[in-house]
């Protein structure tokens, strides 16, 4: 029984999914951070080559239960995609209505180039 909970709790950890692109069309909000506390607030528009940017690094998100403490934000009412330099987290409601958090290791700077130069 103990084997069969460790293969079935090592699953949920691997098991992958694709990023949500159909969440990118809704109203997003950029927030910053900085040592925890939220500095900057503005509307944020997604623009097609941010949306590209996820199309492309669509697959290959791992599912992940970490709290982390957010720098760069996007946020809109069924996503959050928190921004760090070489990994990205995105929270978001499924389809059941239920939260799911992914992550994906990849380098961040050419996204966070379209975020900034989006202002």
């Amino acid at each position: 029984m103990q084997n069969i909970l460790v293969s079935v709790l090592g699953c949920l950890f691997f098991c992958q999914a694709e990023f949500p692109i159909q969440l990118l069309q809704n109203n997003f909000q950029y927030e910053l951070y900085e040592a925890g506390k939220r500095i900057e607030q503005r509307p944020f528009v997604m623009t097609e080559d941010i949306i590209q940017f996820f199309e492309k690094e669509k697959a290959d998100w791992k599912k992940d239960n970490v709290t982390y403490a957010p720098h760069y934000v996007l946020v809109s009412q069924n996503i959050k995609i928190n921004i760090f330099t070489h990994k990205i987290i995105v929270n978001y409601q499924t389809k059941e209505g239920k939260f799911a958090q992914y992550t994906k290791e990849i380098d961040t700077k050419e996204l966070l180039l379209m975020i900034n130069s989006s202002k």
